[in-house]
């Protein structure tokens, strides 16, 4: 009987260890809405067709703003569509999942020329000293060419010739004790006139609804600020800035 029962104990065990290595292996994106006049997304990365009144009103991405979700690897459909009215696509493509991968679709543009950037961000920089690794995205359809400089540097370039849909590298800033404390602030310009467009800070306190980008959140990891809006433009789509936070 022991011996039977030893056998049974160890067929369980060899089981079990199958099943968890049969466990698919995921990815992340992070889906960011800077679609003009699109209130709120719906997206998904599948390899099969989801129907849309399956994703919750929890997982809408509202505009400017982002959310995380999981994917499993492999190749698969990215869809984004407008949240109201499912049948407007904003988005469609494929992308190539890697295991533990970090992944980021940027939904852009404006009626009858929405779009997506898509960046397969696989290998965020990880940093031990204290900073923050910081890039900007001009996702502003009609806004000139642009540079940023900090405040505390006005007449030195982060970025000097920044067009719609390009981005740059994520670079370091320090974001030691003092700085936790004072945030990062930066200015957005026109490229050729030098007017100034947007002031926007990485803060030392939360702003809702950006309640995860504050320096001290921040630090070690890296964040995307995102330029939104409309040069000229009022209300929601207003031209400005806000943070994207990434792991």
């Amino acid at each position: 009987m022991k011996k039977i029962l030893m056998i049974l104990i160890v067929g369980l065990v060899i089981q079990s260890c199958k099943k968890e290595e049969s466990k698919p292996a995921l990815a992340s994106i992070t889906v960011v809405n800077v679609a003009i006049d699109v209130a709120g997304s719906k997206a998904y990365a599948s390899d099969k067709r989801i129907n849309w009144s399956a994703i919750v009103a929890a997982d809408v991405v509202n505009f400017a703003n982002f959310k995380h979700f999981g994917v499993f690897v492999g190749s698969k459909n990215v869809v984004a569509v407008n949240s109201v009215d499912t049948t407007k696509t904003l988005y469609g493509g494929t992308a190539e999942f890697k295991e533990a991968g970090l992944n980021t679709l940027f939904l852009c543009g404006q009626a009858g020329s929405y779009e997506g950037v898509y960046l397969s961000d696989e290998n965020l920089p990880n940093y031990t000293n204290e900073v923050v690794g910081i890039r900007f995205i001009n996702l502003s359809p009609n806004s000139p060419a642009i540079s940023v400089n900090l405040v505390a540097t006005p007449t030195v370039n982060e970025t000097a010739n920044l067009s719609y849909k390009q981005n740059t590298e994520f670079k370091t800033y320090n974001a030691d004790a003092n700085v936790v404390k004072t945030g990062i602030a930066f200015q957005v310009k026109d490229a050729t006139t030098g007017v100034l467009l947007a002031s926007c800070t990485l803060p030392a306190t939360a702003v809702s609804p950006y309640t995860t980008a504050t320096v001290a959140q921040a630090r070690f990891k890296n964040v995307t600020l995102v330029i939104k809006g409309l040069v000229g433009g009022t209300g929601a789509n207003a031209f400005g800035v806000f943070p994207v936070s990434h792991y």
